[in-house]
C-alpha cells in the first residue's frame, strides 16, 4: 500500500462531489448519496469515497484526484486522458483545426 493510499478511501465523499463525478443537479446527488448509504447499511450520514467508489466499481485513486486537481495538477490529468485517446486512436486529431486554419 503506498504511502497516503488508506486516506484517500477513507475520506468522506458528499453530495457536491458526487455533482461533480456524475453531472447529477443537487437534489440527484443527494439521493444518489442517500441511496448508496441505505443500499450498503453504513447506519450513517457519512459515506466514504471507497464505499461510494466500490458501489458503483470506479477506481479510487482516479475519483480522488479528479476531485482534487489542486493536489496533482490538472494539467497532469488532461495527460494522462489525452494519452489514454491517442493510445485508442492513433491519428492526428489535429488534423481538421489545421485545415480549417487554412481555409
Amino acid at each position: 500500500m503506498e504511502r497516503g493510499e488508506e486516506k484517500r478511501g477513507s475520506e468522506l465523499i458528499n453530495p457536491e462531489e458526487i455533482q461533480i463525478i456524475t453531472g447529477l443537479d443537487e437534489e440527484g446527488a443527494e439521493r444518489d448519496h442517500a441511496y448508496v448509504r441505505e443500499t450498503i447499511g453504513s447506519g450513517s450520514d457519512d459515506l466514504m469515497l471507497s464505499q461510494y467508489c466500490e458501489f458503483y466499481g470506479l477506481d479510487t485513486d482516479e475519483v480522488y484526484e479528479a476531485l482534487h486537481p489542486e493536489k496533482y495538477g490538472i494539467d497532469l490529468i488532461i495527460e494522462e486522458i489525452e494519452n489514454e485517446f491517442e493510445e485508442e486512436m492513433p491519428v492526428d486529431i489535429n488534423w481538421n483545426r489545421k485545415a480549417w486554419k487554412h481555409s
